[in-house]
């Protein structure tokens, strides 16, 4: 579950990590006594949505004046941010937060993961902090250490942080208290993702947050009461809402075919053998290996919902679950359907003879494959032909 910046910001002051001084504005009537109150030269508007690449996209605005914040909030609040993460869709931006101006020094980027190859909690620092740490050239510069979770955050992996880094000594109570802080925040949240980016020097020597971003574990929501009331639903596409009412492992993204398949592994081949083929995925959905008919029909009922989708492919492997199943989840929610998009369908596995007969003999508008490959290349060609 992600949150807000301006939320993040707050569960890190719980831990004591400073952050800008900051104020937000949720109404049009907040704006003009909301930056009357901001003391410094500068004021820095931020779209609060549950995305990256807010700089790059227009979501972070440098006012110099008030007549400036004014503009900028004006232009945010109420609209729709379109950035790599978000799509054409973009996100809805319903909260604008304005901080108080901070004369950088130097910055850097830091955050704690998961690390399930090594089952323990990643630290990872760079000098790179900003908006291009995701960059190529910068992939060398950023420093991994890995925290067993038996033993936790101690000074000698601090100390080495810093003395990596080349900090200053003076500097190092600063970095020891801000990555100890920060694990326990980790940890004691449950969480899946923190990151700072950039955590940086002011001029006056100050260390400070200036963008945070939280990530938690669904999970392990049920102990934590507080996280829950910081969902915004409104950051949510339709399909991604119905995915949670029907506990399926949804993602939404930039393509026209929607895919449906059980095993998240077998979900990332079909989307590559999809890009391959020179089509875009509109999602990522797994219904699981042990999926039911249910689930095959919820899931089927979300690519529908979508009004991006073009064209579906099913791709199951009949393991666990029968194919036979999968078929009547496919034939209970077509039944529904007015929309007539071309379907190809690839099953393999127990029950898949009948399987295949059951949908023809509920429609011939479905073509059927053998292997991945063919599957991917017949969709793109089907959802060219309506062109």
């Amino acid at each position: 579950m992600l949150i807000h910046e301006y939320q993040a910001k707050q569960k890190l002051q719980e831990y004591n990590i400073p952050v800008p001084k900051s104020h937000l504005i949720t109404r049009d009537e907040e704006i003009i006594h909301v930056l009357r109150k901001i003391e410094t030269p500068v004021a820095v508007i931020k779209a609060q949505v549950h995305a990256g690449g807010r700089g790059k996209a227009g979501g972070v605005v440098v006012a110099e004046s008030l007549l400036d914040g004014i503009t900028a909030v004006r232009r945010l609040l109420g609209s729709k941010l379109v950035t790599n993460q978000t799509g054409a869709e973009g996100k809805p931006i319903n909260a604008v937060l304005v901080e108080e101006g901070v004369n950088i020094d130097q910055e850097f980027y830091l955050a704690f993961t998961i690390n399930r190859s090594s089952q323990c909690i990643s630290l990872l620092v760079s000098t790179a902090g900003g908006m291009n740490i995701e960059s190529k050239e910068h992939a060398s510069s950023i420093h991994q250490y890995d925290v067993d979770p038996q033993i936790g955050m101690r000074d000698f992996v601090a100390i080495r942080v810093c003395q990596d880094l080349m900090l200053p000594r003076q500097d190092w109570p600063a970095w020891i208290s801000t990555l100890q802080n920060l694990y326990r925040c980790f940890t004691e949240n449950d969480a899946l993702l923190i990151e700072i980016n950039p955590f940086i020097r002011s001029k006056e020597g100050k260390w400070i947050a200036l963008d945070a971003k939280m990530d938690f574990d669904d999970n392990a929501l049920f102990r934590h009461e507080d996280l829950i009331m910081l969902a915004d639903d409104r950051q949510q596409t339709e399909s991604e809402l119905l995915a949670a009412h029907y506990d399926l492992s949804y993602v939404s993204l930039d393509g026209t075919i929607g895919c449906l398949v059980n095993g998240a592994g077998l979900a990332m081949a079909t989307m590559d053998a999809i890009k391959e083929a020179g089509g875009e995925p509109a999602n990522f959905l797994d219904v699981g290996g042990s999926a039911t008919t249910i689930s095959v029909a919820n899931g089927l009922d979300i690519l529908y919902h979508d009004s991006r989708v073009e064209g579906v492919f099913i791709n199951v492997f009949g393991g666990i679950v029968r194919c036979d199943i999968v078929a009547e989840g496919i034939i209970r929610a077509l039944q529904k359907q007015n929309k007539d998009l071309p379907i190809v369908i690839r099953l393999e596995g127990n029950m898949k003879e009948e399987a295949i007969e059951a949908l023809k003999a509920f429609s011939s508008n479905m073509d059927f494959v053998d292997d991945l490959d063919s599957g991917a290349m017949l969709i793109v060609q089907r959802i060219n032909e309506r062109k």
